[in-house]
């Protein structure tokens, strides 16, 4: 899901090919940061949020909004959080 949404066009994480962006975050230990979105503690209810609706979050954020659908922003966060390090 991370590569299908084309996440990685703006944020980095090692060994994901195409994940080299640097308008975002890198999102490499992203799990263990306390917030998420300049704004959000950083449990995986709150970046799925994040996912889905970035600019209700955070209005105006650089952060598209890309109709990410409630089960690919699970897999997402998921994927995030096992990116621990």
């Amino acid at each position: 899901m991370f590569i299908q949404y084309g996440c990685g066009s703006c944020h980095a994480l090692k060994n994901v090919r195409t994940a080299i962006g640097m308008v975002g975050p890198p999102l490499d230990g992203v799990a263990l940061r306390a917030i998420i979105a300049g704004r959000l503690s950083n449990p995986p209810a709150n970046m799925e949020k994040w996912i889905r609706d970035p600019q209700h979050v955070s209005p105006g954020t650089a952060m598209p909004d890309l109709n990410v659908g409630e089960d690919d922003a699970r897999d997402i966060t998921a994927f995030l959080y096992t990116r621990a390090k």
